[in-house]
């Protein structure tokens, strides 16, 4: 609210920045648009002739708040576009990692124990914008991405070149992304989106169905490697399994509040979640039974992977992974990034994982030992400062 005016300013998903007069509220000016621009970070100067917003690429942008007219962007460097904070990781089952960050680029890089090679960064036909999604087909031939500007990207390799498929979702930002082998679905992408539905989408770019189980923003999903069905988990604080055409079959309560993560075991009769409530769940996935309720200290718990039967690896938002043992629900833990663990997966025989902090780190889960790194940014806050939720 302007201290001088009264005046609203609102920011939506839509990426328009709107100025309302309070006593009135119709619109009255919209803002030079900047597809940079972070939602959620937004204020009137205290003179109130300006607007101040933070970015994605992690400068500070000044709007005149009488035009509405783009003054400046301060805190930009030469060389460097965006702000390399890492969101999530996927791997193609061996050495080779796709990587996604608040930058807006595809990264596809070679990590293990003896090499860390970023290959190729793609930038998007579209344009740089923040993506949180990243995922490789079975194939490891096609990569999906998902945009905070509601477009998922895929990238398929054919033969020298790369060929992009764009497609306007049109459902929010895009959360999570995994790909389907199952007859009748083959090489299909499930999007999780914050607008509460997850997308079917086919290999050419064609929509193939919505569903509507949950009630808020989804914030992962996984798929099951044999049946048609998923399991999903959202900022509603619901843990929730559906069928492929779109059937809400069982919930599993348990959480009390945003469930962050969720990953099902190797064999896929259990799953597992993680919550800001800093808890992780472990249940049977026929029955809805609650099998394991582990309290993980007082730091909210971002991502999770079901290494086997007994392992289950988990990552916090201030860099640090843990290790749990269901046969004794022993917990140990390793700090080995200065700031939030976005994501974690399998990648052969190590574990994948990516930072804000702008780094990926290969893992022996054995010992939590970090064996090699690929970094593409250097953390410029204090690491004390790190971690957030």
């Amino acid at each position: 609210m302007s201290p001088t005016t009264g005046d609203v300013l609102s920011a939506a998903y839509d990426q328009r920045l709107i100025v309302w007069p309070a006593d009135t509220l119709e619109p009255k000016l919209q803002l030079e648009r900047v597809p940079t621009t972070w939602e959620r970070s937004l204020s009137f100067a205290p003179d109130g002739q300006r607007i101040v917003a933070g970015s994605f690429d992690g400068t500070v942008l000044v709007w005149d708040a009488n035009s509405g007219a783009l003054l400046q962007e301060v805190g930009t460097r030469d060389g460097q576009a965006g702000n390399a904070c890492f969101n999530d990781v996927s791997s193609n089952g061996s050495d080779q990692v796709a990587m996604v960050g608040d930058d807006g680029y595809l990264r596809l890089g070679t990590l293990s124990a003896k090499q860390n090679i970023c290959n190729e960064t793609l930038e998007p036909r579209s344009g740089r914008m923040l993506m949180n999604a990243v995922s490789f087909d079975h194939s490891g031939q096609t990569v999906a991405c998902g945009a905070h500007n509601h477009r998922l990207h895929l990238f398929s390799r054919e033969q020298e070149r790369i060929e992009e498929i764009e497609v306007n979702l049109g459902e929010g930002p895009i959360n999570s992304i995994r790909f389907a082998e199952h007859p009748g679905y083959e090489g299909e992408a499930f999007a999780g989106c914050y607008s509460s539905r997850i997308v079917r989408v086919g290999q050419d770019g064609s929509i193939r169905g919505r569903i509507g189980v949950h009630e808020g923003a989804v914030k992962a999903l996984r798929l099951h490697p044999e049946q048609t069905l998923g399991v999903s988990c959202g900022a509603d604080g619901l843990l929730l399994s559906w069928s492929f055409e779109g059937e809400l079959l069982r919930r599993f309560p348990g959480h009390q509040a945003i469930i962050n993560d969720v990953d099902l075991s190797p064999g896929g009769d259990r799953l597992v979640s993680v919550s800001r409530d800093f808890s992780l769940n472990v249940y049977e996935l026929n029955t809805g039974l609650l099998l394991h309720s582990i309290a993980l200290g007082r730091r909210s718990l971002k991502s999770v992977c079901y290494w086997d039967e007994d392992l289950i690896l988990i990552g916090d938002y201030w860099g640090k992974l843990i290790s749990v043992r269901l046969c004794d629900e022993q917990v140990h833990g390793r700090t080995i990034a200065a700031n939030g663990i976005s994501s974690v997966t399998r990648s052969g025989d190590h574990l994948a994982a990516v930072s804000y902090d702008g780094g990926a780190y290969l893992v022996d889960v054995d010992h939590l030992e970090v064996v090699q790194t690929m970094r593409t940014m250097e953390q410029r806050i204090p690491e004390a400062a790190a971690g957030a939720g």
